[in-house]
């Protein structure tokens, strides 16, 4: 190859490189980032609704994996409900959830001794109780990361 084409090689190559990064998938999209000492909520549908999302079982992998490399961490767990059933069965919805998600923390290896648990039935809402949406958002259970 003669000088010219060395060059013009050469000057294609960081073009070509952009090219490439910007085809790729951004990768920080396909993670979780779990954070010490940041309270995250999920909440569930339906009201009558305990079993856990496969968002919450994603997050709660990740949870995990920082619990397994942070032994000082435990978890707090609080489970929540809506207000359109009597007292008893939102007590009865909101423990349901947040033991749901504390048994299957302690499926993947977190001993029970780094798990607090409450319960706060629909004591605690984060949002109006008069259309579906704001239902759905106090059905949930938060989950806090801490030392």
């Amino acid at each position: 190859m003669n000088k010219l084409q060395n060059i013009r090689i050469y000057s294609l190559l960081p073009l070509l490189f952009i090219l490439i990064l910007m085809s790729c998938k951004s990768q920080k999209d396909n993670f979780i980032y779990v954070m010490p000492h940041v309270n995250y909520e999920f909440s569930f549908e339906k009201a009558e609704t305990v079993e856990l999302s496969p968002r919450l079982t994603e997050f709660l992998d990740h949870v995990v994996v920082e619990m397994q490399n942070n032994k000082d961490y435990f978890l707090i767990i609080t489970g929540h409900s809506d207000n359109t059933a009597d007292t008893a069965t939102n007590l009865k919805r909101a423990i349901a959830r947040a033991n749901n998600v504390a048994e299957y923390v302690k499926k993947k290896g977190i001993s029970s001794d780094r798990l607090k648990i409450f319960n706060k039935g629909a004591s605690e809402p984060i949002a109006s109780q008069n259309d579906e949406n704001s239902l759905a958002l106090n059905r949930r259970v938060e989950i806090k990361m801490t030392l």
